[in-house]
């Protein structure tokens, strides 16, 4: 399944509040553009111990994050999080997720478990852009990968990191867990 990060700068068009629906908080920072995106959240926040520690890092940081729908320039990705750019008071990424390829549905869009788990993999590369300050454009994330990170694939220009990777398969873990519980 590919994942990682997009060194590229996007265009990003605000919405509001980042309400959706209504269900997002005012002032979050993590702001889903779409319903299937904010029910995936609240429903990691809910199932997922891991999920909710990430969401609750994220609020202290200076990081706004938005989450969308859409391509990601690695044809293999199911998602990918691009530097937006920053102001005096905080820096933005965008977090796109594949939820259809070539006509048909991605895993993303079949099965809500592996949305949240991808929602909490790519979360955490967005911890490590909140956690280091340096990361202002698509050069310093570069930058900071390539200290720190390590590409998956040798034809891309994505990254990854082992933390992310680790705490997409523990969400998923917690998220079974959950779902045996409610046996």
């Amino acid at each position: 399944m590919g994942r990682g990060l997009v060194l590229s700068m996007t265009l990003l068009v605000a919405h509001g509040d980042g309400e959706v629906g209504g269900s997002v908080r005012h002032g979050s920072v993590v702001r889903p553009t779409t319903s299937t995106l904010d029910e995936a959240v609240q429903q990691g926040r809910r199932r997922s111990q891991t999920f909710r520690a990430l969401l609750d890092q994220l609020e202290r940081s200076d990081l706004i994050v938005y989450l969308g729908v859409g391509l990601c320039p690695a044809p293999q990705s199911v998602a990918c999080l691009s530097i937006v750019g920053a102001n005096n008071a905080n820096r933005f990424v965008k977090i796109t997720f594949v939820m259809q390829a070539h006509g048909d549905r991605t895993i993303l869009a079949a099965f809500t478990d592996h949305l949240i788990e991808q929602l909490g993999h790519e979360l955490q590369h967005a911890m490590e852009v909140a956690d280091d300050p340096t990361i202002v454009d698509a050069p310093t994330l570069e930058m900071a990968y390539q200290r720190w990170g390590f590409r998956a694939d040798q034809k891309t220009s994505t990254y990854e990191s082992a933390q992310a990777i680790h705490v997409g398969r523990t969400v998923l873990s917690e998220l079974q867990s959950t779902k045996e519980g409610r046996r």
